[in-house]
C-alpha cells in the first residue's frame, strides 16, 4: 500500500469535565467517526464510575481508543497519550473514519495539538535524589518546594500529581533551568489538520450538571467501586487513584459517604474552573453550546471534506 504523506484529518473537542462531550459524540457521530479518550484515567481497568467511562453498550455504538490500556498502577503519561494517539489517528483516518480526540485533560490536548517541548532526560542520579525527596517528605512539600522554585509550572500540576512533580523537579536539577522555560512550540504540528472546536456552558449550568453527575455515581455504585479496587491492593499511591473521585476516599477514609461526595462535588467543580482557565490558551477554536445543532453538522461538513481529500 502506498504511504500517505498527506496531512491526517483530525477533530479535537476541548471542554471541561460534565459539559457533554461523550452524549454529543455517541448520539450523532456514531456513523463517521472513532474517539481517542484524552482523559488521564479512563485509561485505566476497573475506574468505569469514577470517571464516567463510556459504557461497553456506548463503545460498541462508538469506538473508543485509549480506554481500560493500564493496570491502575501504572503510570501513563503525556508522552505515552501523544504516541499512542498518533498511532490511533493514522489508523482511523486510513479506515475512512474521522479521528476525534476528545477528553478533558487539557494538558494531553494542547501537546497532542502542539507537540511535547523537548526537555532533557534527567540522569538515574538525579532522578534517585528527587526519588528519595518525594518519598521521605511527600508529595506536598515537592509541590511546595516546585512552587518556590518555578511557579508557572506548579500551578499546571496537581499537587498529588506525583510523576509530573517529579519531572519537573528533575529538569531542575539536572539543567539549573526552570521547566516552565522549555515552552511548548506555539505552531501546531505539520502532520495533522486540525479542526479544533471547544464545548462551554454558562458556568452555574455546569456546576449544577457536576453535582448532578457525581450524585448518579454514588447511586451507581462509586463507593462499591472503589472497595473494590483497594481489595484488589490498589492504594492511594497507586497512580490511578490519585484521580478525582477516587482520592477523595482515602484521604477521608471513614468519613461518611455524604461528606466524601460532597468533597468530590467541590473538587470537581474547582477542576473544571481550572481547565476552563487552561483551555483560554488555546488559539483559533470555535467555541459551542454542546446543544448548539451546528456542531454536529460543522463537524461532519469537515470531516466529509478533509476525509476526501486525505484518501485521495
Amino acid at each position: 500500500m502506498k504511504k500517505n504523506n498527506k496531512p491526517i484529518p483530525v477533530v479535537v473537542i476541548l471542554g471541561p469535565t460534565g459539559v457533554g462531550k461523550t452524549s454529543l459524540l455517541i448520539d450523532n457521530l456514531y456513523d463517521i467517526a472513532e474517539i481517542i479518550s484524552a482523559d488521564a484515567y479512563q485509561v485505566y481497568k476497573g475506574l468505569d464510575i469514577g470517571t464516567a467511562k463510556p459504557s461497553l453498550s456506548e463503545q460498541k455504538k462508538l469506538k473508543h481508543h485509549l480506554i481500560d490500556i493500564l493496570f491502575p498502577d501504572e503510570q501513563y503519561t503525556v508522552g505515552n497519550f501523544v504516541q499512542l494517539a498518533d498511532d490511533c489517528a493514522k489508523e482511523i483516518a486510513a479506515r475512512g473514519k474521522i479521528p476525534i480526540v476528545a477528553g478533558g485533560t487539557a494538558y494531553y490536548l494542547r501537546h497532542f495539538i502542539y507537540g511535547l517541548p523537548e526537555t532533557p532526560t534527567a540522569s538515574p542520579t538525579v532522578r534517585e535524589r528527587v526519588k528519595r525527596f518525594i518519598e521521605e517528605h511527600g508529595a506536598q512539600l515537592a509541590w511546595e518546594k516546585l512552587f518556590d522554585i518555578d511557579r508557572q509550572a506548579a500551578e499546571k500540576i496537581g499537587k498529588n500529581d506525583v510523576y509530573r512533580i517529579s519531572r519537573a523537579l528533575e529538569v531542575i536539577e539536572q539543567t539549573g533551568k526552570k521547566l516552565s522555560s522549555f515552552g511548548v512550540c506555539g505552531e501546531r504540528r505539520s502532520q495533522y489538520s486540525f479542526y479544533v472546536l471547544g464545548l462551554m456552558r454558562p458556568r452555574e449550568e455546569l456546576y449544577q450538571r457536576i453535582n448532578l453527575r457525581v450524585d448518579n455515581m454514588f447511586v451507581s455504585g462509586l463507593a462499591e467501586e472503589v472497595e473494590a479496587l483497594a481489595r484488589e491492593g490498589y492504594t492511594a499511591d497507586s497512580p490511578a487513584l490519585k484521580a478525582i473521585g477516587y482520592r477523595e476516599f482515602f484521604i477521608n477514609k471513614g468519613a461518611p459517604l455524604d461528606f466524601i461526595k460532597e468533597e468530590i462535588k467541590k473538587n470537581t467543580r474547582h477542576f473544571a474552573k481550572r481547565q476552563l482557565t487552561f483551555f483560554k490558551r488555546f488559539g483559533d477554536v470555535r467555541w459551542y453550546h454542546p446543544e448548539n445543532i451546528s456542531v454536529v453538522s460543522d463537524i461532519k461538513d469537515f470531516a466529509e471534506h478533509a476525509l476526501t481529500t486525505y484518501l485521495s
